[in-house]
Order: structure tokens, then sequence, then C-alpha cells
């Protein structure tokens, strides 16, 4: 995976799209996928894992999860975002305040703007924050701004 920087980043962006900067919370939650994928990193011939997530609710939980990415079957692969929404999901929680995934290979890491899957499953519990670079995010409907509901 390729780290894309702030200028790049920028250049990207609509002209039309509200970006903040990142909050001290922001860059705890940052620390915290940073450790889940440091401490559950997984690469061989069958399976990829380096991808880490986490997510704060809207009662202050967090919860985490890591990519599974299949060698052999692309399709039975889950992205990280989809990890941490499931434990969540699993524990009654219903509603996301701030998201964040990212990938980290040793010392090197950076974060990565949600799929346009994850963008979706993401949707169907509130419109939270998401961590989109180093030092920026955006509200969900920013990024998806016509949600299936």
């Amino acid at each position: 995976m390729s780290s894309m920087s702030e200028e790049l980043l920028d250049k990207k962006l609509p002209k039309t799209m509200r970006t903040y900067k990142i909050t001290k919370d922001d860059t705890n939650l940052i620390e915290i996928a940073k450790e889940v994928i440091s401490k559950n990193h997984i690469e061989n011939n069958l399976i990829s894992c380096g991808v880490g997530s986490a997510l704060i609710t809207s009662k202050g939980k967090i919860y985490k999860g890591v990519n599974i990415h299949s060698k052999t079957s692309g399709p039975t692969s889950i992205c990280a975002e989809t990890s941490a929404i499931a434990q969540m999901v699993s524990d009654g929680e219903r509603k996301i305040k701030t998201i964040v995934a990212l990938w980290v290979d040793g010392k090197k890491w950076d974060v990565l703007p949600p799929c346009g899957a994850c963008r979706h499953i993401i949707s169907q519990f509130g419109d939270p924050w998401v961590i989109i670079s180093k030092t920026k995010k955006t509200k969900l409907s920013d990024l998806y701004p016509l949600p299936a509901k």
C-alpha cells in the first residue's frame, strides 16, 4: 500500500468537501488502530491482515478490528472497518461517533479513507466523523452523500 501525502489528498478532495483538523481524541483513536494492527499483523501465502481500524461510539466505547484479506478468494475478504463494526454490533451498540482505518508497515503507516462498501456499511450506523488522513477528518455524509437507507 502506498502513502498518500496531505498535498495529494488535498488535490483529490472535491472543493466542496468540508474537512476539519483532527483532535486529540482522534489522535488517540489513530494510536489504537495502529496498535491493533501492529499486534495482529499477518502475512503468509493464504491471508494478509495489514489494516487496522478503531471506532468510538456515541456512548464512548471503543471497538477495534483488522482486515482479513484472503489471497485465495477475494470476495471472502473483509475490511478492518467492517470487523470493528461487527464487534460494536455484537456488543449491542448502534451509533458510531468517529472511525479510522490505517495500514502499518514497520515504522511507516498511513490513514486509509474507507472504500465504497465500507462507506455504505458505516452509513447504516449514523453520520460519523471519518478520519481521512493523518491531520484531517470529515463527516461521512461528505464522503458518501446519498446512502441507501
